[in-house]
């Protein structure tokens, strides 16, 4: 069993995903657009640089599913089985 301080860093961690999802994904869109020119997806990468790092869905380490706790892969977000 994980230490509760463990669990509620979790949380919170899952909590500022949920507030940043939306600013994240629209720089993201921008800085990936071949289209745009390249000082405005410069400036899509340095606005997301400021964002807080537990704000990346990537950071977030596990999940509740079906009542129990499962690992998840921090870069690819694939549930670990094991």
């Amino acid at each position: 069993m994980a230490k509760l301080s463990s669990i509620n860093k979790n949380e919170r961690r899952r909590k500022l995903v949920e507030k940043n999802a939306a600013k994240y994904a629209k720089l993201k869109a921008i800085a990936n657009d071949e289209s745009r020119d390249e000082t405005e997806r410069l400036i899509a990468r340095l606005k997301m640089a400021e964002l807080p790092r537990n704000g990346n869905p990537t950071r977030v380490r596990f999940e509740e599913r079906e009542g129990k706790k499962v690992r998840i892969a921090v870069k690819s977000g694939e549930l670990i089985h094991g």
